[in-house]
């Protein structure tokens, strides 16, 4: 099975503030798709902008068409509203300082994963920071595992699931997505940690789903940002009623 991932930052964004943490959120993701927890993602098979240009990011796209196409954004966002028709729009801003639709960065691949870490409200990003930054420690795979094998059961779980694209959302409308600089985004610092707690405490052999670990980073980032205004809850799902199971992580015991 051909994969393909492609991790976007947008922490300098022309005309935008500074984010350092989208810039980590890109070191961390690319850490857990080469792991074996991860899917076992080869070097060649994952590919990492920082702060691209219109061309660079369409050129990435293009190669990124593949049977199953992870892409991530981190950086500055908010929502388009058509004050006539009422339809909303998520825009990113890439490194250019350009403004495109989020949903513009699927590269139409059947099966395709696409993670938004970024604002959905009009204002400036809002920042936070902690005195302390939570260690990431990962899970490495048994010695009795071969990555080949972790891999197996990756490409086994999406070719086994519908067609489409399963989007996941560090907020709601009208909500900020709060990141640390030290520590990146607190929605892609919780898909991945929940999926590395999840894999540590594994009691049989298979994958955690998009949906699962949508779910479980949801309820730590709600928690997290309960005291805030407004709080902060991620969302999303499938594009298609059928449903996308892809994974998200592998666990192997």
């Amino acid at each position: 099975m051909k994969r393909r991932a492609l991790i976007i930052e947008a922490s300098k964004a022309a005309g935008q503030k500074v984010i350092n943490g989208a810039a980590e959120d890109a070191r961390r993701l690319g850490l857990w798709l080469a792991d074996s927890s991860g899917g076992g993602w080869n070097p060649d098979e994952i590919e990492r902008l920082s702060n691209p240009t219109l061309a660079q990011l369409n050129a990435a796209l293009a190669r990124a068409t593949a049977d199953y196409t992870w892409v991530s954004f981190s950086g500055h966002g908010y929502i388009e509203e058509d004050t006539r028709t009422g339809r909303r729009t998520q825009k990113v801003i890439i490194g250019s300082g350009e403004e495109l639709p989020f949903s513009s960065l699927w590269p139409k691949s059947d099966k395709c994963s696409l993670v938004c870490d970024a604002c959905r409200v009009v204002e400036q990003v809002a920042y936070f920071s902690e005195q302390v930054a939570n260690a990431m420690i990962y899970k490495r795979a048994a010695d009795k595992y071969s990555r080949g094998t972790y891999r197996a059961w990756f490409d086994a779980a999406v070719l086994g699931a519908n067609p489409g694209a399963f989007f996941l959302y560090g907020c709601s409308a009208g909500q900020y997505s709060y990141e640390d600089p030290l520590v990146g985004g607190y929605f892609t610092a919780a898909l991945i940690e929940n999926a590395a707690s999840w894999s540590d405490n594994a009691k049989s052999n298979g994958c955690l789903a998009m949906e699962d670990v949508l779910s479980s980073a949801a309820d730590a980032v709600g928690t997290r940002t309960s005291n805030k205004k407004p709080p902060q809850n991620p969302c999303g799902g499938p594009e298609n009623r059928s449903g996308n199971s892809f994974p998200f992580a592998v666990a192997l015991v």
